[in-house]
């Protein structure tokens, strides 16, 4: 079994799809944290953003890059190509509403742009969440493809997280998703991994 070491901050954001793929593998992992400054660190962090993952010693960049690979490594990618593709198109369209969202949490502080910002993620979640939620209606649920736990769903799982906090009239959108998040959230592994992974503040949506 190799040996992985992941480098990210002391909070969810993009490291911790990462962190749930290793608790349902069951696979030991070096949870390395950091503050912000340690991006400066081009050694340890080879394109000064975060996270990293560390196989065996070799480091290996970009957060979706190491979704995949982990998903693909420990069978949470999909039972096949389609599949997996249709996994990834699921965690783009995600990822369209996060990329968004985050920059008006962490870094806005005008509360009308902040109120603004918002507005404008309500909207794009409008668009972009027929299709999730489509995709759980299609496939028989609980989860995006099925019965069966993708890498998908696990990302899915973390914007429900984030928009119960920030923003819940995107998380009103339908019984499919509460459905989906009490599947999710009563899974056994789930439940140990979030009680032993737990990040206060606002640093827990750091993105």
């Amino acid at each position: 079994m190799p040996s992985y070491k992941l480098s990210y901050f002391g909070g969810r954001g993009r490291g911790e799809t990462a962190r749930v793929l290793f608790s349902l593998a069951g696979v030991e992992f070096e949870n390395d944290l950091h503050d912000f400054a340690a991006l400066a660190d081009g050694a340890r962090f080879p394109t000064f953003a975060a996270p990293v993952l560390q196989i065996d010693g070799e480091t290996f960049v970009d957060s979706m890059a190491i979704n995949h690979y982990l998903a693909r490594e420990f069978g949470f990618a999909g039972k096949d190509n389609k599949e997996q593709l249709l996994v990834e198109g699921y965690m783009a369209t995600i990822d369209d509403i996060l990329s968004v969202l985050w920059p008006i949490v962490v870094r806005e502080k005008d509360p009308e742009k902040k109120r603004e910002g918002f507005e404008k993620v309500k909207a794009l979640g409008a668009k972009k969440m027929p299709y999730i939620l489509g995709g759980i209606k299609k496939s028989g649920g609980p989860f995006l493809t099925g019965k069966n736990v993708t890498v998908a769903d696990i990302y899915l799982a973390e914007f429900v997280r984030t928009i119960q906090a920030f923003l819940p009239e995107v998380y009103e959108t339908g019984v499919d998703l509460e459905k989906f998040n009490e599947a999710f959230v009563t899974l056994d592994k789930i439940k140990a991994h979030r009680a032993k992974y737990v990040y206060e503040g606002a640093d827990c949506f750091l993105w």
